[in-house]
């Protein structure tokens, strides 16, 4: 089975989350924990991997937080994947084949090749930009909930003390 790590899956998240920002607007990585239910601290972890891969940059500062170092509709899928988990493979032998003995007589390689090639043809077309909007449509009235019940909280807070 095809599985994804936890660090992808995150990692796409939290791009998601970047690029759902009004233009040239950054946004911090305590809300982006926030908003997704991560800790803070694994929020950083991969906002520095993200970073590192030229994907976002931070500025720090009171008016600090994350954007995207390029257009997200340049960005696609394939490469966040492979840049957090390395490249996706359905059997050790698609990359490597030279990892099973039997590679070049294998009646089944050829399956596995041509489907890893299918699953990367499918993500390589599949922009930041494109997830990005498919995510706000889908999960904009749960983030409005989200918000409310934090601002809620917060005025709660406020009154009692």
């Amino acid at each position: 089975m095809l599985r994804f790590s936890t660090r992808v899956r995150y990692g796409l998240r939290i791009l998601s989350a970047i690029a759902r920002q009004p233009d040239g607007k950054s946004v911090s990585a305590e809300q982006i924990a926030r908003e997704e239910g991560l800790t803070v601290s694994y929020v950083e972890l991969l906002l520095f991997s993200l970073k590192k891969a030229g994907f976002v940059r931070g500025v720090k500062g009171a008016q600090g937080g994350y954007f995207p170092a390029l257009p997200f509709n340049e960005l696609n899928l394939f490469q966040v994947v492979s840049a957090l988990g390395g490249e996706p493979e359905l059997a050790p032998c698609v990359i490597n084949p030279g990892k099973c003995p039997r590679s070049g007589s294998c009646q089944t390689r050829q399956v596995w090749v041509r489907s890893s090639q299918i699953i990367r043809d499918y993500m390589s077309g599949l922009t930041l930009a494109a997830i990005s909007r498919e995510t706000g449509k889908c999960c904009s009235k749960k983030r409005k909930a989200v918000s409310r019940r934090l601002k809620s909280s917060r005025s709660r807070k406020e009154r009692t003390e």
